[in-house]
C-alpha cells in the first residue's frame, strides 16, 4: 500500500499470521489501514462476506486459515528468498502437510481444499 501523504510503501511482513496481523494493526503503519477502513462508506465485514460468498463462507475460510496457521511448516512464507531447488523441495513438503491437514479435517470438497491450499500462500508444483 502506498501511504497517502508520504508516498512510501508500507506492507505487512510476509510471515504474518492472524495474531501478528492484529498486533501490527496497533502500529503506526497498521493505524493507516485502520483509519482507511474507518473512512469506508461500507462495512468492511459486509464486503468480505460478499466476496467470500456469505457469512458462512467467510467463517469457513477463516477457520481453514487458522488450521493452516496452526502448522509451523505452513506458516513459513519465505519462499521468495530461496533458491529454485529449495523452493521446490519446501513446496513439496508443504503440499504433504496440507494433505495431512486435509485428511485430519476430512475435507473432500474441492472448494475447501482450494481454500486450504491458498491459505499457505505457496505455489505448489503439483495439484
Amino acid at each position: 500500500l502506498v501511504g497517502r501523504n508520504c508516498g512510501t510503501v508500507r506492507q505487512a511482513s510476509p510471515k504474518m499470521t492472524g495474531k501478528d496481523e492484529d498486533a501490527w494493526m496497533q502500529t503506526p503503519q497498521g493505524g493507516d489501514i485502520k483509519a482507511e477502513r474507518a473512512r469506508a462508506s461500507f462495512k468492511v465485514e459486509d464486503l468480505t462476506n460478499l466476496l467470500d460468498g456469505g457469512k458462512d463462507a467467510t467463517a469457513r475460510r477463516r477457520w481453514l486459515r487458522s488450521e493452516v496457521e496452526a502448522v509451523e511448516l505452513l506458516r513459513d512464507q519465505d519462499q521468495i528468498f530461496r533458491p529454485r531447488k529449495e523452493r521446490y523441495r519446501v513446496a513439496l513438503e508443504k503440499f504433504g502437510a496440507v494433505e495431512e491437514v486435509r485428511r485430519r479435517l476430512k475435507l473432500v470438497e474441492d472448494n475447501d481444499v482450494a481454500m486450504l491450499r491458498r491459505a499457505t500462500a505457496e505455489d505448489f508444483p503439483l495439484a
